[in-house]
């Protein structure tokens, strides 16, 4: 019982830390990055939106979110970094482009193309657990660990009361 007792300490322990450590990744993720990507989506001008792009693609590159999958298995194109950084940086110069268009000639920017680019913008999506990367195999490898031991302590514990002791 007592070796039951230590792995199921020693289990919730690690699901402690797994979890505590998923949660301030996904936290910095979401302050660093996705929260200015949801206010550039909301954004009322140009300016406005271009500016919160910048700082995301600013988190983005610090990050190392440029490239790779946040999928370990299936590497499919809704997970791909390269992509969604490369979207959000085409965006990001459609802005460049369109601010230094109406500073040189103001008259040429209708505020239709404006409210176009602002709402595509808002449509553009973020690769899910893209806040994971680059560790992703770590957590799937850490949630097993702990899953298995798990198992495994109550696996023995119920051997020992049947009396499948060594």
């Amino acid at each position: 019982m007592r070796t039951f007792v230590g792995s199921l300490v020693v289990m919730v322990t690690a699901m402690v830390f797994i979890g505590f450590g998923g949660c301030m990744k996904a936290r910095e993720f979401r302050g660093g990055c996705e929260d200015y990507l949801e206010l550039a989506g909301r954004a009322a001008t140009v300016e406005m939106a271009s500016m919160y792009l910048q700082r995301a693609l600013g988190y983005m590159e610090s990050n190392n979110l440029t490239s790779g999958y946040c999928d370990i298995f299936f590497h499919t194109p809704s997970s791909d970094l390269g992509l969604w950084y490369a979207n959000v940086q085409g965006a990001y110069n459609e802005t460049q482009a369109m601010l230094a268009q109406k500073r040189h000639d103001p008259g040429s920017i209708r505020q239709l193309d404006e409210v176009n680019l602002l709402v595509k913008i808002r449509l553009m999506t973020i690769p899910e657990k893209a806040w994971l990367y680059p560790h992703q195999r770590l957590w799937v490898i850490g949630w097993t660990v702990v899953f298995l031991g798990l198992v495994g302590a109550i696996i023995g514990c119920f051997a020992k009361s049947v009396g499948f002791s060594s």
